[in-house]
């Protein structure tokens, strides 16, 4: 079984397209992990039709990142501020 990070890199690579665009490729900008609630906010918006949002769902909940947007979510919203969950080991 694939680590988190590693599943939900393969979904994307394996969906986004230009007919089905993933946000966060499609648009490439700092706003993704900014600090800044405002600029997060902003592109947290556009993962309302994004083709992944599930799996990132589930990525953010098995690995609970502290900071940028997550499946629509900013790290304000998600209410955790420490340090992420470890990842499992590969065997």
């Amino acid at each position: 079984m694939n680590d988190p990070h590693t599943a939900l890199m393969a979904t994307i690579a394996n969906t986004h397209s230009p007919a089905t665009p993933v946000p966060c490729v499609a648009n490439p900008t700092s706003a993704w992990t900014s600090d800044d609630a405002a600029e997060q906010h902003e592109v947290a918006r556009l993962c309302s039709r994004c083709p992944v949002l599930a799996a990132c769902r589930t990525y953010i909940e098995q690995v609970r990142e502290p900071t940028g947007v997550w499946a629509g979510q900013t790290s304000h919203s998600r209410g955790f501020h420490g340090p992420r969950k470890p990842m499992e080991k590969q065997q």
